[in-house]
C-alpha cells in the first residue's frame, strides 16, 4: 500500500464526472449512492459534478459531489478520516476546476 511519510495513505483523483455516468458503474454506483444518501442529494432530480477518488494501494473509492464555491480543504478533511491525504496534484486540479465552475456561473452544483 502506497503511504506518503506521514504514516497516511495517499488520495489521487481519478476523475471528475456527472453522476449519470457513473449510476452506470456497478463498481462505483453504490458507493456514490451511499452519499448522496448521507448528504441528502437526489440523484434522479438532476446531473450532479462528482470527483472520484481512490485511496491508493487500496480498493476504496471516495466520491465528492462538487459544488460552486465548495472548499478543497472540506475534501481534505473529510479524507483524514480515512487516514489519507489529498496529493499535490488532485488538489491543485480540484481547486482549479471548482474556481471555473463558480467563475463560470456552473448551472449544476
Amino acid at each position: 500500500m502506497e503511504s506518503c511519510k506521514c504514516g497516511n495513505f495517499i488520495a489521487k483523483l481519478l476523475t471528475i464526472i456527472d453522476s449519470n455516468e457513473v449510476l452506470d458503474s456497478p463498481e462505483i454506483s453504490g458507493t456514490m449512492r451511499a452519499k448522496a444518501n448521507r448528504e441528502n442529494i437526489d440523484l434522479y432530480s438532476k446531473n450532479h459534478t462528482v470527483a472520484i477518488l481512490n485511496i491508493q494501494g487500496t480498493d476504496s473509492y471516495q466520491i465528492y459531489f462538487l459544488k460552486k464555491n465548495m472548499d478543497v480543504n472540506d475534501i481534505e478533511e473529510d479524507l483524514r478520516k480515512f487516514g489519507a491525504v489529498l496529493n499535490h496534484d488532485s488538489k491543485l486540479i480540484l481547486k482549479n476546476y471548482i474556481e471555473m465552475m463558480s467563475d463560470e456561473g456552473c448551472k449544476r452544483d
